[in-house]
């Protein structure tokens, strides 16, 4: 405890903004502990007091990252050392820098950000639907309603679908589930009596993530000395041990998230990183790489981001040819005895920021070669489309939507590719499900005494091409007397989009069937026209 108190009265020391106005945990910039109104002002400190792990209904932030802790743009005086460097230290657990150049080149170029973008909407622009695992149960589906209405009534559920699917390219996306209780003025018309609703999806920051917890010393190390035994960190905040030991039987084992003072800026001390407490947050993981490395390594962002660095240097040094190279020369034929006056002229050029200016002698001979435009434009051009190629490999699958295809209406490479593009929707569509499902549906049947089975959410349905098909092929055995079986309408409303149910006919109803209708509900079939 003494060590931990030492380490946050140096930051003190040295940070003058962190020490508290009040002899208080900290550095509460906010001052007293109530705002203008007279309300107790919330901190990370309040929320871990009143909502401890393992709180059943979040209702308040906990992860309250500011603008202090956000790192500037690194890409302006970026090397390839200093990428390295980020990497290397990625490959340790701490994965600030390494975030941020994500952050700067994939929001600063323009292919990552529109890939990453299409992605995104290829699944989560499509409508959502919510289907019971039993249609016949009548508590799986009034489970199936209690999420839709829920979902429906939460305004940031589509904001967190869009930073769930950033785990496309990062390790992971991390959200805090925020609930409130349900009154009149905050869920309108009740009919399912539920007593919270989710009030929010809140995006953790990426700078609060760390993995630094599996590479620190949690028992005795041989170096050939003696063995010396570490005494394990605990929270001083929380007192909870677990937060600070590495244990793989744990629900997240590697991540821990930064702690953060009362202004926001984030606490590096190991001392005080927060275990994810599966009450509270949501982890999303999307990695099909996944087993390869350690999630620390960087996911498929890291493959992503050097493509990125060569796309924009490639544009650099295009210009910079152009600047060179593709202005006129202007060429002053004067005296070169004329000392004076060539240096006047020279001045006058460097006042007038003319790159290519030269002064010569009057009777010399110069020849101007101009270089050839169209050919470093067109080298330029394959290189970034090149680049551009490969970041649309790694988060599509295909590059139909980077450049125009060669091939026509038809042609087997774009069949192929769009059937790639297909596989990658799927494989998004289930793991948002599985988990949706595990992670948020059933915590909110949970809090509201719902039973029944958690249900599935699905996004819009196959492609025009897909259903046509699907639609044949049941059409094609309904002609041969065959139909599908009523375990089977699940996974056809699942192809569609939407919920399926058969039509009773009169060739569908049983003998038995027919006995129990009362005359009014006997369907009647059309009289056949036997006139010519």
């Amino acid at each position: 405890m003494a060590n931990k108190i030492n380490i946050n009265q140096t930051l003190q020391k040295f940070l003058p903004f962190l020490r508290p106005p009040n002899g208080g945990v900290g550095g509460n910039i906010l001052g007293p502990v109530a705002d203008a109104t007279g309300r107790a002002v919330v901190n990370q400190s309040t929320v871990k007091a009143k909502e401890p792990y393992g709180y059943k209904i979040p209702q308040m932030v906990k992860d309250r990252a500011s603008g202090w802790s956000q790192i500037q743009n690194l890409s302006h005086d970026f090397s390839f050392e200093k990428v390295q460097s980020a990497l290397r230290a990625a490959e340790r657990g701490d994965m600030q820098r390494l975030f941020a150049y994500y952050r700067d080149f994939f929001l600063g170029g323009s292919m990552p950000a529109s890939e990453l973008s299409k992605r995104k909407l290829a699944t989560i622009s499509e409508p959502y639907n919510i289907i019971p695992i039993d249609k016949k149960n009548p508590d799986d589906v009034k489970a199936a309603k209690v999420i839709k209405e829920v979902l429906d009534n939460c305004p940031s559920f589509n904001e967190g679908l869009v930073h769930m699917m950033n785990a496309i390219v990062f390790p992971i996306a991390a959200l805090e589930k925020i609930y409130e209780p349900i009154d009149d003025k905050n869920f309108g018309d009740n009919k399912l009596k539920l007593q919270y609703k989710l009030k929010a999806l809140y995006p953790v920051d990426y700078n609060l993530v760390t993995y630094r917890l599996p590479y620190l010393p949690q028992g005795p190390i041989n170096t050939g000395m003696p063995a010396v035994t570490n005494t394990p960190l605990t929270q001083a905040l929380t007192g909870r041990a677990e937060d600070t030991i590495f244990n793989p039987d744990s629900w997240e084992p590697n991540l821990r998230f930064w702690s953060v003072f009362e202004n926001g800026l984030i606490n590096y001390s190991y001392a005080y990183m927060q275990e994810p407490d599966p009450n509270r947050h949501l982890i999303y993981r999307s990695n099909l790489l996944a087993g390869i490395a350690r999630e620390n390594f960087g996911g498929l962002g890291r493959s992503v981001l050097w493509w990125s660095i060569m796309a924009a240097l490639g544009a650099d040094v295009f210009l910079r040819c152009l600047q060179k190279f593709g202005l006129p020369m202007i060429v002053a034929k004067v005296d070169m005895e004329q000392v004076d006056t060539v240096s006047q002229i020279m001045e006058a050029f460097g006042n007038l920021n003319i790159l290519n200016a030269m002064a010569i002698n009057k009777d010399a001979i110069l020849e101007i070669q101009e270089i050839n435009y169209s050919g470093a434009a067109d080298a330029h051009d394959k290189f970034l489309q090149f680049c551009h190629d490969q970041i649309s490999l790694l988060i599509c699958g295909q590059t139909l939507g980077s450049h125009k295809s060669t091939g026509g209406l038809g042609s087997g490479k774009n069949s192929l590719q769009s059937e790639i593009r297909h596989d990658i929707i799927n494989y998004d569509q289930s793991t948002l499900n599985i988990c949706l499902k595990q992670g948020l549906f059933k915590q909110i049947l949970d809090i509201n005494d719902i039973k029944g089975s958690v249900p599935n959410i699905i996004f819009g349905g196959d492609s025009m091409v897909d259903i046509k098909d699907l639609s044949a092929t049941i059409y094609n055995l309904s002609q041969a007397g065959i139909k599908p079986t009523d375990d089977a309408i699940e996974g056809l409303s699942e192809k569609l989009g939407f919920s399926v149910e058969f039509m009773n006919t009169g060739e569908d109803l049983t003998p038995e069937t027919k006995d129990k209708l009362k005359p009014s509900e006997e369907i009647e079939k059309p009289e056949e026209d036997n006139t010519k």
